[in-house]
């Protein structure tokens, strides 16, 4: 979602982006803290092609802290890398005392925080609370002739010195740009992608995956079916159920709420002539028990543990190849305050013409009902 609003504002600017990569922390993926470039997960110059714009990543610039070996530069003459200009850019959270990961990482940048009058909602402090006019930030980047007086002042008071490099007039950078809409007026921060609008239908539809996760997704999939190589991969409902750090009342919904919510959807994908005979579920649920009912119902798991997916491609693998997985689907089934349910609903409703339904916290099950295909 990060990456998808830099490129709208940037779009909507006429600027050129400068994108910066995907950040794991080992506690969240496991290994050691490491990067992963927006390119390895998606086709770049396709969505260049579509969108009409270049996009240039920040490893094509400046090496950087975490930066992943096949990208890092080589030196063939055994001279050390000198220090190159900085780069001016934007910093959104520094305004609410967020000093930011980034701000440390990318230490060829020099920062200059976003004014406050382009924040929608929310006062200094509040920093998961508020939500920005996307519109008005693309609007002041395409306006901007220099740093407004309250970033200045902003910069006093928390003692930071001002920028030695001023936001370039034709280059987009931003530490980070995630609490964006077109209308926080209207909605909260998901619910516009959840209905398919701003910058989901502008430019996030547009962001397919590279090719070999895809193929490498249907090798999965294929092994996880008994199918062979190269055999179709059949039409196959997907399951997103999210429960790691989700409330208490999520945690309390039951394997078998999960499995009617995933069974009425699959009623209505009969009734459009659709029969699916496969169920493939990605959790976040580390306890085999509690997974282990839904497998005996006949649905699928793909287990990255028995294949050993994180020691053989890296940590980044297990949550982007069931990424890839779940937008691979005809009919899905997700948790509507989940952003990886959020774009995978989006994908095979936008992407496969499929059918989306959400999981309705307190899903009642009729009395006596059992699975059945």
């Amino acid at each position: 979602m990060t990456t998808a609003n830099a490129l709208y504002a940037a779009r909507f600017s006429d600027h050129i982006p400068i994108v910066f990569p995907f950040r794991a922390i080992s506690g969240q993926l496991g290994g050691h803290d490491h990067d992963i470039a927006v390119s390895d997960v998606f086709d770049l110059d396709r969505l260049a092609l579509t969108l009409g714009q270049p996009i240039v990543e920040l490893h094509e610039l400046r090496q950087y802290d975490n930066q992943p070996d096949h990208l890092k530069s080589v030196i063939y003459d055994g001279e050390a890398i000198t220090g190159g200009d900085k780069l001016g850019c934007y910093t959104w959270g520094q305004w609410f005392g967020d000093t930011g990961v980034e701000l440390f990482r990318f230490r060829d940048a020099s920062w200059t925080p976003l004014p406050r009058s382009i924040y929608a909602v929310g006062q200094p402090g509040q920093h998961a609370s508020f939500i920005s006019d996307i519109v008005k930030f693309s609007r002041f980047i395409a306006d901007a002739q220099s740093v407004p007086e309250e970033s200045l002042q902003m910069l006093g008071t928390l003692s930071v010195p001002n920028p030695e490099v001023l936001p370039d007039p034709q280059v987009f950078c931003v530490d980070n740009i995630y609490w964006e809409l077109e209308q926080p007026e209207r909605w909260d921060l998901h619910a516009e992608w959840r209905e398919g609008g701003g910058v989901w239908g502008t430019i996030a539809r547009h962001m397919r995956f590279q090719p070999a996760l895809i193929r490498l997704a249907d090798d999965y999939l294929r092994y996880t079916f008994g199918l062979g190589p190269g055999q179709e991969v059949p039409p196959f409902f997907a399951v997103h159920i999210r429960r790691g750090d989700f409330p208490d009342d999520w945690l309390a919904m039951s394997v078998n709420q999960w499995a009617h919510a995933a069974w009425e959807a699959m009623q209505d994908l009969k009734r459009f002539g659709i029969d699916i005979k496969h169920v493939v579920f990605t959790t976040d649920e580390q306890d085999p028990a509690w997974r282990d009912p839904l497998l005996m119902l006949g649905w699928h798991f793909v287990d990255h543990e028995v294949a050993r997916s994180a020691e053989r491609f890296g940590y980044w693998l297990p949550t982007v190849l069931d990424t890839v997985i779940l937008a691979r689907a005809t009919g899905f089934l997700g948790s509507a305050p989940s952003t990886m349910s959020i774009l995978a609903y989006r994908r095979v409703v936008d992407w496969n013409g499929g059918l989306g339904r959400w999981m309705n916290y307190g899903h009642e099950v009729p009395e006596g009902w059992v699975w059945a295909w």
